[in-house]
């Protein structure tokens, strides 16, 4: 235990990053039992990035799925039924599964940015109706050139599908649909969780800084770094969460302990492979399975959580109820970092030692 003050400062002093949360906890208690943090100012409140995938749209899907009696099996256009959304009908046959386990063939990463980010932009701002247009015309592209059933891919692509859907099938918009999961399946009061979309929630403040974006041409502090997400009006079903390290483990253990997290940790913990196999399938539903060396000395390949490109983490052991979380902003010194890797397996190994 003693071990991760030194550990964080030692990646800290080489400019990894300003600010890191790092915290051990149990599914039954509200409150992590260990928690440490190295700040460089008063900001609590991290980006996210792709934990988006795994604390929102996953367990929305299972919401989704269960209310209305829905299958992962059954297509986008199934889920759909007489919703309207201008996909095409080639990415409508593809099964809300297969997009969930990053299996449906699509390609990793598309530009939805391209001319619609700059220093002008503001998420607030962005006319939706324009906005959905050019997100369909994007995604039709794409439609044209992918492999349906091909390797498997792990892919922001699929995951912006997944959010449009459960906003076309329900009507409501992302961020609303999390505020009401929080509210009303996991008890959490929606309005004081410093967990969510900084459009939706104008009490955010605190916001630890990404860096500055070129394209922007500013500092971003409650801006999502992500440019697709910031070009999609700041909510997409890939990125554009954000939160503390103490409601991201709230968050976690209330799901715990609510039924569509129970029945979201029981069928992923059934898809794991165990023991591993040589290579390691990380894909679940929604989730990743804790494969790589990085995340391995927690539960040595047992535990399942998902990673955000920003430098967060986290990982669930189900068989002992347990979960560790990692959150940075080493983004902050740069794009690419090798150090976050070698930062995050030395963590997680003190952290499994407890």
């Amino acid at each position: 235990m003693t071990d991760i003050p030194n550990i964080v400062a030692s990646y800290k002093s080489k400019g990894l990053f300003t600010h890191a949360f790092v915290a051990r906890g149990r599914l039954a208690d509200l409150s992590p039992y260990y928690v440490h943090k190295d700040f460089a100012d008063a900001a609590d409140v991290f980006d996210l990035a792709s934990l988006t995938k795994a604390l929102v749209t996953t367990p929305l899907l299972f919401r989704w799925r269960d209310r209305c009696g829905l299958t992962f099996e059954q297509s986008v256009g199934e889920w759909l039924g007489a919703a309207p959304l201008a996909l095409d009908a080639r990415l409508k046959a593809l099964t809300v599964r297969d997009l969930l386990m990053h299996t449906a063939g699509l390609p990793a990463w598309r530009n939805f940015w391209i001319c619609r980010l700059d220093d002008r932009t503001n998420e607030r701002d962005i006319n939706r109706d324009l906005l959905l247009s050019h997100e369909m015309l994007t995604l039709n592209r794409v439609a044209e050139s992918f492999a349906k059933g091909g390797a498997s891919v792990y892919s922001d692509v699929g995951f912006i599908i997944l959010g449009l859907l459960l906003e076309a099938a329900s009507g409501q918009d992302l961020d609303q649909q999390f505020k009401d999961l929080c509210a009303a399946d996991l008890g959490l009061n929606a309005d004081g969780l410093r967990l969510g979309f900084p459009r939706s929630n104008p009490h955010f403040d605190a916001f630890i800084s990404t860096g500055t974006c070129l394209i922007r041409g500013r500092e971003l502090r409650g801006e999502v770094h992500d440019e697709n997400c910031a070009a999609l009006g700041g909510v997409a079903g890939h990125a554009g969460l954000f939160g503390t390290g103490e409601a991201v483990c709230s968050f976690i253990s209330s799901l715990g302990r609510a039924v569509v997290g129970q029945r979201l940790f029981a069928e992923n913990a059934h898809a794991r492979q165990l023991p591993l196999q040589i290579p390691a399938n990380e894909a679940l539903l929604g989730w990743r399975q804790a494969t790589t060396p990085s995340s391995l000395p927690f539960g040595q390949g047992a535990a399942m959580g998902h990673m955000g490109f920003t430098g967060c983490a986290f990982w669930l052991w189900p068989e002992i109820g347990e979960y560790v979380t990692l959150l940075t902003n080493r983004v902050i010194s740069g794009r690419t970092s090798p150090e976050i890797t070698a930062m995050r397996h030395d963590i997680f190994k003190a952290l499994a030692a407890f």
